[in-house]
């Protein structure tokens, strides 16, 4: 897929003196992201795990793949044939119980970890920028901290305020839309 930079957004609530314009921009025009309305992108919404799949099958060419079998993936779900994608090349294994929770809103662990597979479900050798760790590192659940200490080296995330990562908290669409962008930029 080729990214381009367009002549601009048709979503209102995204403006070019905002910290994440160019990055919903990038999103934007390679055809990664849509918004939430025809004229709305909602920055600050939180991103769905749907979104984020959906985002990471766009990346790879929109494939079909074989039913995931989640019993809360309608099989009519405008993200489903993003997550059958994501589930058949181990890219997401779900939340358990044979759910996946597309609706649920994507944790920054969450985020880290289906990035982190995807990395490696195309081969990429992530780079190692820097080192060191997250003041709550301690937050971070076991089956996470391989994928954010890998992001966080690579410079693809970064923590808040006091070097917080923030695990559980949500991740916001302009967040999400700044990590791609870096993610594009670290493979190129």
């Amino acid at each position: 897929m080729g990214f381009y930079i367009g002549s601009g957004l048709p979503f209102v609530d995204v403006n070019q003196s905002d910290w994440f314009y160019d990055n919903v921009l990038f999103g934007y025009s390679g055809g990664l992201f849509s918004g939430t309305s025809a004229t709305t992108f909602t920055p600050s919404g939180t991103m769905t795990r749907g979104m984020m799949v959906t985002v990471l099958w766009r990346m790879s060419g929109s494939p079909q793949a074989a039913g995931a079998g989640f019993s809360d993936l309608p099989e009519d779900a405008w993200y489903a044939a993003a997550v059958n994608w994501a589930y058949e090349n181990g890219v997401v294994s779900g939340v358990g119980n044979n759910l996946f929770a597309p609706n649920d809103e994507i944790t920054r662990e969450q985020m880290a970890v289906m990035l982190y597979n995807y990395a490696k479900f195309i081969g990429a050798e992530l780079p190692k920028n820097r080192e060191g760790v997250f003041a709550d590192e301690d937050k971070i659940s076991a089956w996470a901290k391989e994928a954010v200490s890998a992001m966080y080296a690579a410079e693809i995330l970064n923590g808040k305020g006091l070097n917080d990562f923030d695990p559980q908290g949500k991740a916001t669409r302009a967040e999400v839309a700044t990590m791609f962008t870096r993610f594009i930029e670290a493979m190129a």
